[in-house]
């Protein structure tokens, strides 16, 4: 994911130690070469050396993964306010979650 759609560097989360759902989707089936890259990250604190970890998260089909894990809550918060009644501030609650999608996923469908 592009530092523009995220809103902030690429990498950042897992320099800061926060594992993101796309890492840990990756880490699933990662080999062991992989896991150390990652801990490296994490352990430096190094957001630069992602760029060596991008490639695989795209690769073994995290960032999809974790895309359609999205789509898949944005939707069942939508389903949870259909308990409040039609009307503009149900809608416009309806509308963040698919912002947030669209955003992240690039409008891939």
């Amino acid at each position: 994911m592009e530092a523009e759609v995220a809103g902030k560097p690429t990498g950042v989360d897992l320099a800061a130690g926060n594992v993101t759902l796309v890492v840990s989707r990756f880490l699933r089936t990662a080999s062991a070469s992989e896991r150390q890259l990652v801990e490296k990250i994490v352990s430096r604190g190094d957001a630069s050396a992602f760029v060596q970890l991008r490639e695989r998260l795209v690769e073994s089909g995290a960032v999809d993964g974790a895309i359609q894990t999205a789509r898949e809550r944005a939707e069942a918060a939508v389903r949870e306010l259909e308990v409040f009644a039609p009307g503009e501030a149900r809608t416009a609650l309806e509308t963040i979650p698919q912002l947030v999608v669209g955003q992240v996923d690039g409008g891939r469908a």
